[in-house]
């Protein structure tokens, strides 16, 4: 039988566990609910970012270059006498004249990309009346002949030039630039050489 003691405690355990919104036997529900929101709280926030840990890159293994290889020439150059080229004696060279000397005023113009041909160019101007002995004398000093041969030793072979005109031009109008330029002339010639050779 309860004592009055006994009694107190028991009426003090229930008013205590009165006061709790749910009964003691569910205690452990409440810590499952907090640590379960605890857990759903924590999987809504952002994790911080993973910062990769740098790593060095891979050193290739050291390459050590061969020796150059050169191109295979086309064309073999020997320096000649001026002799050695035909007709060279009874040529009327100064009938050339006129024509190297409008090359040169455009060569002395660019002298920063032409330069090796300021020296000749320069020295154009000592020829008074050009005669065949006086131009063929200036060509003499100021030039060398070559004889050109395949790798083979063939002297019989194709030879080409090609001559790139550069235009100068303003996307204004100025005193130096005063007609415009509509199209290309209507005889402009375009022709692909790969046609004609496809080599």
């Amino acid at each position: 039988m309860p004592t009055a003691t006994n009694k107190a405690m028991s009426d003090s355990n229930n008013s205590h566990s009165i006061g709790l919104p749910f009964p003691r036997h569910a205690a452990w529900h409440l810590r499952v609910v907090v640590i379960a929101l605890c857990l759903v709280a924590g999987a809504c926030q952002t994790p911080a970012p993973v910062v990769p840990t740098p790593v060095a890159p891979a050193v290739p293994p050291a390459v050590v270059p061969g020796p150059p290889v050169a191109a295979a020439p086309r064309a073999d150059f020997a320096r000649v006498e001026w002799s050695a080229l035909p007709g060279w004696g009874d040529d009327a060279v100064d009938a050339a004249w006129p024509a190297f000397l409008i090359g040169c005023r455009a060569l002395l113009a660019d002298a920063k990309s032409q330069p090796i041909w300021q020296p000749p160019c320069a020295a154009s101007g000592s020829i008074g009346t050009p005669d065949t002995a006086a131009v063929r004398t200036f060509f003499q000093t100021h030039f060398s002949p070559y004889r050109i041969a395949a790798t083979d030793g063939k002297e019989v072979g194709l030879v080409t030039g090609y001559y790139e005109p550069l235009m100068a031009g303003s996307r204004m109008r100025t005193a130096r630039f005063s007609v415009p330029l509509y199209a290309p002339p209507d005889d402009l010639l375009t022709i692909e050489l790969a046609e004609l050779f496809p080599e």
